[in-house]
């Protein structure tokens, strides 16, 4: 399930947010707790991945999906292409660290 992998360099989270908000645009708006309750079947654990525990909690408060979505779309693009430049040029940095790591380090650097 998309949000148990929750990879910021894939499509996870777009792929979870473009889900409702295509649901949203046809009527049937699926609540957080529905997913909760889903995923606490599925996996018997309430605990979500905190990039995916993020997200959902965000579209609880904003109802643009869409531009979630895009937004969204764009980050795991710039991801992606982060981690294809670092597996290029630095192989071993990879091989230390956790994908969504470096993602995080990377993500905190362009913010400052």
């Amino acid at each position: 399930m998309k949000i148990r992998s929750a990879r910021e360099h894939k499509n996870d989270l777009s792929d979870i947010v473009g889900i409702l908000n295509e649901e949203q645009k046809k009527g049937n708006v699926i609540t957080y707790e529905q997913i909760l309750q889903a995923y606490t079947g599925m996996y018997n654990s309430d605990q979500f991945p905190d990039s995916s525990k993020a997200i959902l909690e965000y579209i609880q408060q904003d109802s643009d999906l869409q531009k979630l979505y895009n937004d969204t779309r764009s980050l795991e693009s710039d991801n992606k292409q982060f981690i294809a430049f670092m597996n290029q040029k630095y192989l071993a940095v990879l091989k230390e660290k956790k994908v969504s790591q470096i993602i995080e380090e990377h993500n905190q650097k362009r913010q400052k």
